[in-house]
């Protein structure tokens, strides 16, 4: 019989391979997911982050989500209101097309628990310095974004700090 903690050390402590639900404890618990991204892939990320930290610990740091056509900021929207629907701790977004998930996110959930940065040199390194003074040990972060953002640079800078 397994008990619910034991479930979950278990999941915890699983990995994958090529930035796929890759887990990295130290000064964070990082979720690398930065691989690729499409609205499915986003919402069971952030379903699994939520479930796996609960509300009071899960921060999403979310990247445009590509080749979308006429549908983008449709599925951008649609996104941000799905993360607020689970009420995450902290919603990051990383890009130009993502701002509307940060929007949608801050309009749903009626807080300021949301912040926007353009993908750019030093979007990123504001990004970085926004997440070591905001958050800690006890917070489970979450990078996704389609394949052509980068995230997994991000998710590198984040590692160094550990």
């Amino acid at each position: 019989k397994f008990s619910i903690s034991k479930l979950r050390e278990g999941i915890l402590n699983f990995t994958f391979k090529d930035k796929r639900n890759v887990i990295f404890r130290g000064k964070y618990n990082i979720y690398d997911d930065s691989y690729n991204a499409n609205p499915d892939s986003m919402k069971s990320s952030l379903e699994t982050l939520f479930k796996l930290s609960g509300p009071s610990n899960s921060v999403a740091i979310l990247g445009d989500m590509k080749e979308l056509g006429k549908f983008s900021k449709k599925y951008h929207k649609e996104l941000g209101e799905f993360a607020a629907n689970l009420k995450l701790k902290y919603l990051i977004t990383f890009g130009k097309e993502s701002e509307e998930i940060s929007k949608s996110f801050r309009e749903k959930m009626g807080s300021n628990n949301s912040i926007h940065f353009l993908n750019d040199k030093k979007g990123k390194i504001e990004l970085i310095q926004f997440i070591e003074r905001t958050f800690n040990q006890n917070d489970f972060i979450r990078v996704k974004g389609s394949r052509s953002m980068k995230m997994e640079e991000i998710v590198e800078e984040l590692k160094k700090n550990e």
